[in-house]
């Protein structure tokens, strides 16, 4: 009886995938879009992700093309392909690579869990062994080289671990500015503006373009810091990373990597 949902769910999924695959061989590029759009919202793989950035880029919609290869680098971060058509669509669209692209595989936010396994067992097998020579009485010499060893490796446990929750952290709070509707945010749009409040009378701060990188604001409670005006529109505070761009930008204008929920 449980089963019935599930192969429903499959089943939806792949003819979904499916469809959106013969469109895509007809050129009926919409019509693939919507249906790999449809899937997505059903399950989710760096296939998936890839082949709809692949059909934005060749619609020329770069915001959405970017926003779908870095989601596919999250689930697949080490393809090359990925990574060199990511680049590539960047370069089209003049685009500079987010900062979350450019880091350091070892210290990526998916490397949290490992460095803090690492670190729990440096300081618990250090702690250990220095109990065990102070029992056996071991020569001083070497107490004091294993201790400095000990600290030193501690050191950067500690030092890798708040680096991949900062990056962490970031990576749950970025999104990639698109324009509101498919077809936008070809080389001849224009700017997504970042306002002083938020409606879309307000005075700009500054605009980025679609596929930028942006990252939401926090308030002191940890809940992102947004506003919904009297009209019903939801609106965000997000800046670049560097803290030089920042202003109030419409729900629709923006989408996150890594979905998230909110307080």
């Amino acid at each position: 009886m449980l089963a019935y949902p599930f192969g429903s769910y499959a089943e939806s999924e792949n003819k979904l995938f499916y469809d959106a695959v013969r469109a895509e061989a007809e050129e009926d590029f919409d019509s693939a879009i919507r249906f790999y759009e449809e899937s997505a919202k059903i399950s989710h793989s760096a296939n998936l992700y890839g082949n709809l950035a692949k059909l934005y880029f060749k619609k020329e919609t770069y915001g959405r093309s970017i926003l779908n290869y870095r989601k596919a680098l999250l689930l697949d971060p080490k393809n090359r392909e990925l990574k060199a058509n990511l680049s590539f669509v960047q370069e089209i669209a003049r685009i500079e690579s987010s900062a979350m692209d450019k880091q350091n595989s070892y210290l990526s936010s998916s490397s949290m869990d490992a460095w803090t396994i690492f670190t729990t067992f440096v300081f618990w097998i250090g702690l250990g062994g220095m109990a065990l020579f102070f029992f056996l009485q071991v020569n001083r010499i070497f107490q004091v080289i294993f201790f400095l060893f000990w600290i030193s490796l501690n050191s950067l446990g500690v030092w890798a671990v708040t680096q991949t929750r900062y990056n962490h952290d970031l990576q749950n709070r970025e999104v990639i500015a698109i324009a509101p509707t498919t077809g936008e945010d070809s080389n001849a749009s224009k700017a997504i503006y970042l306002r002083v409040s938020a409606f879309e009378g307000s005075i700009s701060n500054t605009s980025v373009e679609p596929g930028e990188s942006l990252f939401l604001e926090m308030e002191k409670n940890h809940s992102v810091k947004k506003h919904t005006n009297s009209i019903g529109e939801t609106w965000y505070f997000a800046r670049s990373l560097g803290g030089r761009n920042r202003g109030w930008v419409r729900q629709d204008q923006l989408s996150r990597i890594v979905p998230a929920t909110e307080r």
